[in-house]
């Protein structure tokens, strides 16, 4: 091939090389665009976060506040109502107890 057909072909060409170019650059135009859209939402992923981590620590807070309360002030007052319960149980048995033996007497005279 010479240099003049080399030229020709070149010049042939041409059209088609800024055609790939101008698409090249629509292309890099849309990626970048593209690339703003997923930085835009990685910023509102990164405040979501945030705002979670934020709700979360709150929560905590919360959290171990009524954990503090519940066994401060619920638990024993849960206890003592347990032992009021079991005592109670105790002197029911004993009632129990006493008034079988007294129906034992009762039953054991009228016969």
């Amino acid at each position: 091939m010479t240099n003049e057909e080399f030229q020709v072909l070149v010049l042939q060409q041409l059209p088609s090389l800024n055609e790939g170019q101008k698409s090249l650059k629509e292309g890099q135009a849309n990626m970048v665009a593209r690339m703003d859209k997923l930085e835009n939402g990685q910023d509102i992923l990164a405040t979501e976060i945030l705002n979670l981590k934020s709700t979360t620590n709150a929560i905590d807070t919360k959290l171990s506040k009524l954990s503090t309360r519940i066994e401060n002030e619920i638990e024993p007052k849960i206890n003592a109502l347990f032992e009021g319960h079991q005592q109670h149980s105790k002197q029911l048995t004993r009632i129990e107890e006493q008034v079988n033996k007294h129906e034992e007497y009762i039953l054991r005279r009228i016969k």
